[in-house]
């Protein structure tokens, strides 16, 4: 989709007004309109403009080249104001925001994200229906062959750096007494999940440590009982790391000082087998970021 068709539907939606009213406004159908945000079709260079007077904002701003506004002094679209978000919205934001950074616009894309920020959008849509969608689509389209895994990998990465400016934004004024430990078993390359996992739960209430991946078995057994920890989260996504979610497992449950702690699985081996969780010994299982959660103060027997 081109950075037209999300941006005329942004603008649209921050107006309050529907295609038919644009249509009207332009001396166009409405299904022009809708094409345009469709992405299916592209206005002229007249329509361009009228478009960009219409909404007071650059051509370059109407085109997603960049996200100078320029905005006229009657325009909704300032900072502070409350946007009401569709999943349809959101798809196209995710769509968008994905686009942008495999064209190598990390700049722009970044700026995308904080900026949805300024207009109000939940931290947790952004997870779960812009972030965790677009990383479903690349996913299929490294699967299926089209996109490599360097650019998998990049992807990724770059989506945690933009997670990263957002921790300044989790805030919940619920807090459980309750620490929840986050790994990726040895070898796991696919820590972003299990990131957005510790993000969302921290929102909730918890406190979480992050760990990644590669730590020494008696090194989160160690931290386990040093932090007193409630819940330890363990990933995986690839189907020959179960053995090592079965190790760990059975290691931090012949602990002593581990006893009370109850062990959350999650990746895709697990999605793909509903009852491997109970095979490998958790306590529970979340298919998503979003569930995982619900899991966590279901074992915990909070909220």
């Amino acid at each position: 989709m081109s950075g037209l068709a999300f941006r005329l539907k942004e603008l649209r939606k921050s107006r309050k007004i529907s295609q038919k009213i644009l249509a009207g406004e332009l001396g166009v159908a409405q299904t022009t309109i809708a094409n345009y945000e469709q992405g299916t079709r592209f206005p002229d260079e007249r329509v361009l403009h009228m478009l960009a007077d219409y909404f007071g904002v650059t051509m370059d701003y109407l085109l997603g080249r960049n996200d100078v506004i320029n905005v006229s002094r009657d325009s909704q679209l300032t900072a502070g104001v409350n946007y009401e978000y569709s999943k349809e919205d959101m798809k196209f934001l995710a769509r968008h925001y994905m686009e942008l950074v495999l064209s190598g616009d990390k700049q722009t894309a970044n700026s995308l994200i904080m900026n949805e920020i300024k207009k109000g959008i939940k931290i947790e849509d952004l997870y779960l229906h812009v972030f965790e969608h677009a990383l479903k689509q690349i996913g299929a389209l490294w699967e299926s062959g089209q996109l490599d895994v360097a650019s998998e990998h990049y992807f990724s990465n770059f989506t945690i750096t933009v997670m990263n400016q957002l921790y300044s934004y989790l805030n919940n004024q619920t807090r459980y007494p309750y620490n929840v430990i986050l790994v990726s078993v040895n070898g796991e390359l696919h820590n972003i999940g299990l990131r957005m996992v510790s993000d969302l739960l921290e929102m909730a209430g918890f406190k979480t440590y992050f760990l990644g991946s590669n730590l020494p078995t008696q090194s989160i057994i160690k931290t386990l009982e040093e932090k007193h920890a409630g819940i330890l989260a363990v990933s995986a996504t690839m189907d020959y790391h179960v053995n090592a979610v079965r190790d760990l497992i059975t290691a931090v449950k012949r602990e002593e000082g581990c006893r009370e702690v109850k062990i959350m699985v999650g990746g895709a081996p697990f999605n793909l087998d509903r009852s491997l969780w109970k095979e490998v010994g958790a306590d529970g299982y979340s298919s998503s970021a979003e569930e995982a959660v619900t899991v966590a103060k279901n074992l915990l027997g909070v909220g």
